[in-house]
């Protein structure tokens, strides 16, 4: 059994009336349970598999037929090609050359037609996916995901991955982040890049909910709304949080965590007190954030964790087929991408005493 069709059925089975996904639909969150999931996955699966297809691409934002169908095809029917919806139609098509694709699935709202193709619109694939049908989803298969990359190693490409590049780290970074089914994790980074599909793994494996959000000026209201534990960001993001926060009364804030640091140092944590207002800004359920694609300045992670909210900077490539190396409680340096995960193999090639390359500048450490 593959690893999709093994976290769909465990989630089905022991958290079948927990809530699987939350997304907007007409500026309203609605609460999908995992039996639902289950059931769409297979309606959507079972009205697919007749014509065989082997080789899907999807286009789309952060929505639930987006998962819906991610999950169907690389988890029952063939191989899933994820693209950039930013990328233009010229850009789309020359992928499309490499990888033949027999059906792609696009969101409405991205207005793209694909004249030599067979294409499904999202609001296709929600009529399929609430056929109502009997559960079958039992079959062996494993999909393979072919990703683009802007080229971090070398020239853009496509990356295939399968589930085992993707679930490898999965235990022990569960372990380390000690997530459990009670958590819900936020997502305002595109589905379409790794960081966010390696953690829709994370979340599958663990029972966790997966909040879905298209619209990053609505952060702050979709936070309030529905209330994660769990938060996926990058740089820029934290950084414009940072700026938002400390632009009302910057010399108070200094002052405060001041206190609540000095407090610390004897074992009196009172910052979800003093700080209340920016906890409540993040729904007020905070446990921990994440941050990649580059790393969180030391300045900005202090910051977070002062007032209580940890930030924990992760290093992974499309290449790697995810995380790396990860910060977590217990081992949270601001300064460093954390450290090497045991699933992982890393060399350092022309390196200097101090275990950095010597043609790359200073580089944050990792040990």
């Amino acid at each position: 059994m593959g690893k999709i069709n093994e976290y769909l059925e465990k989630n089905y089975k022991k958290y079948k009336n927990d809530i699987g996904i939350v997304y907007k639909e007409n500026e309203k969150y609605i609460n999908v349970t995992n039996k639902e999931i289950y059931q769409y996955v297979n309606s959507l699966v079972f009205e697919l598999n007749n014509k065989r297809y082997d080789n899907v691409a999807i286009i789309g934002g952060n929505k639930l037929e987006w998962m819906i169908s991610f999950w169907a095809v690389m988890g029952y029917i063939g191989d899933v090609i994820v693209i950039d919806k930013e990328l233009e139609k010229d850009s789309i098509l020359k992928m499309f050359e490499i990888v033949k694709p027999n059906l792609i699935i696009i969101d409405d709202e991205l207005n793209l037609k694909f004249e030599d193709y067979e294409c499904l619109y999202f609001s296709d694939i929600n009529k399929l996916m609430k056929e109502k049908v009997k559960i079958i989803l039992n079959n062996e298969h494993t999909g393979n995901l072919y990703l683009h990359t802007s080229g971090t190693t070398g020239e853009q490409k496509l990356i295939k991955l399968n589930e085992n590049n993707l679930c490898g780290a999965i235990p022990e970074l569960n372990k380390k982040w000690d997530v459990t089914h009670k958590e819900s994790c936020f997502y305002v980074i595109p589905l379409y890049h790794i960081y966010a599909l390696a953690t829709i793994f994370h979340c599958m494996y663990a029972g966790v909910s997966i909040i879905l959000e298209t619209d990053y000026k609505k952060i702050d209201i979709a936070l309030k709304e529905t209330k994660p534990t769990i938060f996926l960001g990058v740089p820029l993001m934290y950084n414009k949080i940072k700026d938002k926060i400390m632009s009302r009364n910057p010399f108070f804030i200094k002052m405060m965590i001041a206190i609540s640091n000095i407090l610390r140092i004897i074992k009196i944590d009172i910052r979800k007190k003093i700080f209340k207002e920016i906890h409540n800004y993040f729904g007020g359920m905070f446990y921990f954030g994440c941050s990649a694609g580059s790393l969180l300045s030391y300045e900005t992670n202090k910051f977070f964790n002062d007032i209580g909210l940890p930030i924990y900077n992760v290093y992974g490539m499309t290449e790697t087929s995810g995380p790396v190396a990860i910060n977590y409680k217990d081992n949270n340096d601001y300064n460093s991408v954390g450290r090497i995960l045991d699933a992982n193999i890393v060399k350092i090639v022309n390196k200097n005493k101090d275990g950095v390359r010597r043609d790359m500048g200073k580089r944050s450490k990792c040990f």
